[in-house]
């Protein structure tokens, strides 16, 4: 069964990069529209709106890896964006839960178990650094982007 559905695909643009090395470099995009999205997960249904200005980069997924995952594919781009939302307001104050949301949107897109394992598997190792840098302060302005809803 499909436990994410992506309700739009909003279009985005470079916004900024950090770092010195091309390989490694981070880069940041803006949306230009919201993303909606229904999940459906351990009994419950989520509503998850990321809006328009939020800044994304991608789960930060190494520029070296953009081969293999592109941030603009929508099977793990979406997923990616949606991820990235859920960590920067510490959602549900659950990081493990936002870790399975991009698996399984990951998986709900088309990207297989596989892909969705390989996602999962691989921000529970390193997701951690992500998630310890965000502060009170960036939490509380991340807010006005992301909005979650329980439905059911």
């Amino acid at each position: 069964m499909k436990t994410v559905t992506f309700l739009t695909n909003p279009s985005f643009k470079f916004h900024h990069s950090e770092g010195y090395w091309l390989l490694f470099r981070k880069s940041f995009f803006i949306l230009d529209e919201d993303l909606e999205i229904i999940w459906r997960h351990a009994g419950k249904v989520w509503k998850i709106t990321i809006k328009k200005g939020f800044i994304t980069d991608f789960a930060s997924i190494p520029r070296i890896l953009w081969n293999i995952f592109p941030p603009w594919d929508e099977i793990w781009g979406l997923s990616a964006i949606g991820h990235d939302g859920l960590y920067s307001i510490h959602a549900w104050n659950n990081r493990e839960m936002c870790d399975r949301f991009i698996g399984e949107g990951v998986e709900s897109q088309g990207g297989g178990e596989l892909t969705h394992h390989s996602f999962y598997d691989q921000l529970r190792l390193w997701g951690w650094i992500a998630w310890l840098r965000k502060t009170k302060r960036s939490i509380k302005e991340n807010s006005r982007f992301v909005e979650i809803e329980e439905l059911v």
